[in-house]
């Protein structure tokens, strides 16, 4: 069966990632991204698609055994939802330890590179030294989680945004999200006594279908994760997302962050370090629990719309 035309369907992870080789090192998109908002969004593609496909397609040109470590990117333009990604790598070095790749992706031709990212891979080591801190969310968050299971929160809204909560309840409509399901966990009793800076936002996740054993196809799943309505957060958490109209967000949601700086360094007491998650029962299924300014999945720690720097531990 042919990929869907239409990004705002429920597919497996497996059959959003997979990836056309073109030649050795270069690889086209088989599956359309999503696109927030649908009909009344910009018709844009999901930052995290071509975030994680770009990795994963630095992911076929490394020796078995290199796991991705780190990931930085920007976007310099914006994704069309209807073209096919091309991702060209460029191999920059491989050592016994470590491999660097880059990979630009681009779009029509002509149009110019729309991603470029760095990716850096490790192979596994010991080490008596762990910095990831033990967390357990459901007792920490347990005024909000209670007994309850994933399921039993909703899902997630295709923008997250009062206006668009508003049409979801009025019209029953939400886009459907590839590759992941993600349930919303409702913060509010959590929040509304906390400093915008010390507010969270939980979100369970895990892939739709199954994986196969391929610890780096887990990770880029978790890379994926982390943009599922990152900036929104950063407006809700500051009061601001009820006026946010989908041509506005990029713009008050990169001013927002501004904000987010200027009261930390006003702040008389530091804001709350975000809380790494623990590891997940399963490889590709987590919690994300995101502090102000933006989501952070796992380990993965994005670094604003335009720039992405992650860490995978």
């Amino acid at each position: 069966m042919p990929p869907p035309q239409d990004g705002n369907v429920y597919l497996p992870f497996a059959d959003l990632v997979r990836l056309e080789k073109v030649d050795d090192r270069t690889f086209q998109s088989t599956a359309m991204p999503f696109a927030p908002g649908g009909p009344v969004g910009q018709r844009r593609a999901y930052g995290g698609h071509v975030y994680m496909q770009a990795a994963w397609a630095a992911c076929q040109t490394v020796a078995e055994g290199f796991l991705l470590h780190n990931v930085t990117g920007n976007f310099l333009l914006p994704g069309s939802v209807t073209t096919k990604f091309t991702y060209r790598v460029y191999v920059i070095r491989d050592g016994r330890s470590y491999a660097t790749r880059i990979v630009n992706v681009t779009q029509a031709q002509g149009k110019g590179i729309c991603f470029t990212c760095t990716c850096l891979f490790k192979v596994p080591e010991t080490s008596p030294l762990d910095a990831q801190e033990k967390v357990d969310l459901w007792s920490k968050y347990e005024d909000v989680l209670g007994g309850n299971k994933p399921s039993d929160f909703e899902e997630c809204p295709g923008m997250d945004v009062p206006w668009y909560w508003r049409r979801r309840r009025e019209t029953g409509l939400n886009d459907a999200f590839p590759g992941l399901t993600a349930r919303k966990v409702d913060m509010q009793r959590y929040n509304e006594s906390r400093h915008p800076l010390d507010r969270r936002q939980l979100i369970l996740y895990r892939t739709l279908g199954n994986l196969p054993n391929d610890p780096n196809m887990h990770l880029c799943a978790h890379l994926y994760a982390s943009d599922r309505n990152s900036l929104y957060i950063v407006a809700n958490h500051l009061d601001i997302g009820d006026p946010l109209k989908a041509h506005e967000v990029a713009v008050v949601a990169k001013s927002a962050a501004a904000t987010v700086a200027a009261a930390s360094a006003s702040a008389s007491a530091p804001a709350t370090p975000g809380s790494p998650v623990p590891d997940p029962v399963r490889p590709a299924a987590g919690l994300s629990a995101g502090p102000s300014p933006s989501a952070a999945s796992i380990s993965a720690e994005p670094a604003g719309r335009d720039e992405k720097d992650t860490k995978v531990m």
